[in-house]
């Protein structure tokens, strides 16, 4: 079963090559072009929303709403490539993506 999968995946790529979620460029998924205009949020951030945190290590917004989440983590600014990649996987079964955004996150 693991095999088909394989082949099919080749199969796949190969009749329908992956493009540049940032440029277009064909065979990759994110190039190193747009990989590199990606921008990380600063270290220090509120962990429920990433804004700049307060004096209080979350922003004034999150101190004074309550919020049904523990926490967000957020590395990349949402703009541009990012955008695109969360947009598709969210709305146009970009599935596919997950593996690039997961390792955008870890690096």
């Amino acid at each position: 079963m693991h095999a088909l999968r394989r082949y099919w995946a080749a199969g796949m790529s190969t009749l329908f090559p992956s493009r540049c979620i940032g440029c277009g460029r064909r065979d990759v998924d994110l190039c190193l072009s747009c990989r590199a205009t990606l921008q990380r949020l600063p270290e220090r951030r509120c962990p429920n929303c990433a804004r700049p945190p307060g004096r209080l290590g979350v922003c004034e917004n999150c101190r004074t709403r309550r919020i049904n989440l523990d926490a967000v983590r957020v590395e990349l600014v949402f703009e541009g490539a990012v955008r695109s990649a969360i947009h598709r996987l969210k709305y146009k079964q970009g599935t596919y993506l997950i593996p690039l955004l997961r390792d955008l996150c870890l690096e």
